[in-house]
This record gives C-alpha cells, sequence and structure tokens, in this order.
C-alpha cells in the first residue's frame, strides 16, 4: 500500500503540499491489518509548505503499490467499532 496527501490551502490548486508515505507491506493474511504511526508508516517525499486552509481542500490517495490485487479501506466505521478510521487534520 502507499498513501500520498495533497493539501490545497485554497481550493483553487495554486498553493499545495503534497506528501507521499513510503510503501509499506501488507500481511498475505486475509482480512483486516491495523496501520498507525506505531507502524512505522514514515514520509518519503514531501514538497511545499503548510499555510493557512481558507476554503481549502484535503485530498487522499491510497494505492496497491506493488500488484494488481484489490485492497479496501475502511473509512465509515461507528466511532464504537473495534478498528475506527480516523485522519487527524492539522487545522482548526
Amino acid at each position: 500500500m502507499q498513501v500520498q496527501i495533497v493539501y490545497d490551502f485554497h481550493g483553487d490548486g495554486t498553493l499545495v503540499k503534497t506528501e507521499t508515505y513510503n510503501y509499506f507491506a501488507t500481511d498475505p493474511v486475509t482480512g483486516w491489518e491495523l496501520y498507525n504511526e506505531t507502524r512505522n508508516i514514515s514520509p518519503g517525499f514531501s514538497s511545499g509548505s503548510f499555510a493557512n486552509m481558507v476554503n481549502g481542500k484535503i485530498t487522499v490517495k491510497i494505492w496497491n503499490a506493488i500488484g494488481n490485487t484489490s485492497t479496501s479501506v475502511l473509512v465509515n466505521a461507528p466511532s464504537n467499532a473495534a478498528q475506527v478510521s480516523k485522519l487527524t487534520v492539522p487545522f482548526q
């Protein structure tokens, strides 16, 4: 799996910061896996600088970096579920 986060601070494509994280392996066992800051998911490439977010948008891209098998990402688990997807955005 590989992840890229694109911050478009004004929503018009002119002031953008991109972070592409290093590839991280999935295990061969069928079922869900847990990835978080303790699993050593580290930044690989970053361009641009943070700025004030004014009518901006954030795009998270996730893809299978090796092979062509499908990968599912749980993004709508209820807050009382055992594993809840969460993205903490560094803006108020």
